[in-house]
């Protein structure tokens, strides 16, 4: 897939290494590093005659399955040394370069490192390198390093007009269920969710869907977080009884997956409250612990503890208890404030605070 990348130098990525990234980004991660050290270990013979393409294969898949599992600290030395590597290896071109760099940026992006990814991307969005000289879908990976760097900056439009042109770009070359094409259309609805733009996010989160339905699979942890994020979506824009349903239904399946279900557990609760099943909302929250659930907002922006809190309330407020519930929410709402948390989402729990 275009996930498994390979020098564009000539030298095609050994079955092995392609294998070893396709489990780690279907969260296989011991069985991607026990498949990439065996691989790496048949080939020590080729790698010590000196830079190869061989080498650069084997490092460019490393990095991945570093990158797919999550070892950011493990994977920015890889990507250094990719870069050096490559730089030294006769049989690169301007593309192998260009991504080699690309790469290192996206790690420190990664690692919250702006000012070293910033200067990488500066280094490789001027000539030579351009779409023509290293690929169409080469450059626009490194369009959305920009974008997500803009993002992080807090320059929140600008990341998205820059995000769009790459998924335009993308899609055009892959086509709209292609693994990357489903990636931006997840985090530009995530973009355009921070901007207050339900309808919008709500569109880019169906089709990153479809496409990582396609790409991925039903079951893929991917797909099923974007089940997730639309179905907050179907909650905050008044669909509880459709958001409950597709909370239901993930509950078990993240579980198989060995996964965490407090940030289902939660949304399920504002969903349990907005239909008035107080009680069941209250016997949910007794069970989740809010530091788990901030893993999935992506949509919603964290701030769990609070607004559990603030669930809380509600629901004794339902059932009766209003001195309560509303001291709960009040101080839940001053808190999410004082945290900075979306004026969007506070906005959602004042009503109450004001009983």
């Amino acid at each position: 897939s275009e996930h498994c990348r390979w020098p564009v130098g000539g030298v095609p990525l050994p079955r092995e290494h392609v294998l070893a990234q396709a489990l780690a980004i279907g969260y296989q991660p011991k069985e991607a590093e026990s498949t990439l050290v065996s691989a790496e270990s048949a080939g020590q013979s080729a790698l010590r005659g000196g830079v190869s393409g061989l080498r650069v294969a084997a490092l460019r898949a490393r990095l991945q399955v570093l990158l797919d599992s999550e070892r950011l600290a493990l994977a920015l030395p890889v990507a250094q040394r990719l870069v050096e590597t490559v730089d030294a290896w006769q049989g690169s071109d301007l593309a192998d370069r260009f991504e080699a760099r690309q790469q290192l940026s996206e790690v420190y992006l990664r690692l919250n490192d702006l000012d070293r990814g910033s200067a990488v991307l500066d280094q490789i969005m001027l000539a030579p390198y351009a779409p023509s000289s290293v690929g169409e879908v080469t450059f626009a990976r490194a369009r959305l390093a920009q974008a997500r760097l803009l993002q992080a900056q807090g320059k929140v439009d600008s990341a998205r007009v820059v995000m769009e042109a790459a998924l335009v770009t993308l899609t055009e070359v892959l086509g709209p269920t292609a693994y990357l094409v489903g990636l931006v259309n997840y985090e530009l609805g995530n973009l355009h969710s921070i901007q207050s733009d339900g309808e919008r996010s709500y569109q880019c989160l169906t089709r990153a869907l479809a496409a990582f339905v396609v790409a991925l699979g039903e079951e893929h942890g991917y797909s099923m977080s974007i089940r997730l994020n639309i179905a907050i979506l179907d909650v905050g824009n008044g669909r509880p009884q459709k958001g409950l349903e597709a909370f239901n239904a993930l509950t078990p399946r993240l579980r198989a997956l060995g996964r965490e279900t407090d940030a289902v557990d939660f949304h399920r609760v504002r969903a349990l409250n907005d239909l008035g099943r107080f009680s069941e909302a209250l016997t949910a929250l007794a069970s989740i612990d809010p530091e788990r659930a901030d893993w999935a907002h992506q949509v919603a922006n964290q701030g769990t503890r609070w607004k559990a809190q603030a669930e809380r309330g509600r629901a004794l407020i339902g059932m009766g208890q209003r001195t309560e519930g509303v001291s709960l929410v009040r101080a839940a709402v001053a808190e999410m404030r004082n945290e900075g948390i979306a004026p969007d989402n506070v906005k959602h729990y004042e009503k109450f605070a004001r009983w």
